[in-house]
This record gives structure tokens, sequence and C-alpha cells, in this order.
């Protein structure tokens, strides 16, 4: 993995985290960084959901794939 795909930087771990922080009662902290999140996208649990996320956003592209590296927390748990 070379993190070029052209993907930038997505919120994708937090949603993913979201159900954990809240119950934790981080979610505070979080928003104390200035972390926020979308109440109506619920979380991410599964591969259809990470899915369907990535194509509600409204993202641009860093740029071709392999011109550009981007580090991404994409949780990988769901791309197997």
């Amino acid at each position: 993995m070379t993190h070029s795909s052209g993907i930038p930087p997505l919120p994708t771990l937090f949603y993913a985290n979201k159900n954990s922080i809240e119950i934790e009662g981080s979610k505070e902290q979080y928003e104390a960084m200035g972390i926020t999140w979308d109440e109506e996208k619920g979380s991410i649990e599964t591969n259809a959901d990470l899915l369907a996320f990535l194509a509600d956003l409204d993202y641009t592209l860093l740029g071709e794939p392999g011109q550009y590296m981007s580090y991404s927390n994409v949780p990988t748990r769901f791309l197997v």
C-alpha cells in the first residue's frame, strides 16, 4: 500500500468508531478538538456501510492515482 490512490483524507475512521466513542463518553473530547460528525449519517459498521458512506461524500481527488501520497485511516477491516 502506497497511499497514493488519489482519495483525500476522509472522516471514515470517526464514523467507524462512532458507536464506541459515544458509549465510552469521549464524544465531547473529540468535539473539543474541533472534530464533529453529522448525526444523520449513522456509523460505519460493514463494508456496505463504508461504500455507501464514500458514495455519499462530496470530495475532490488529490490527483491521478500514483501522483500524490496521502495517508488514510479508512477502516481496513471493512476492505477485506
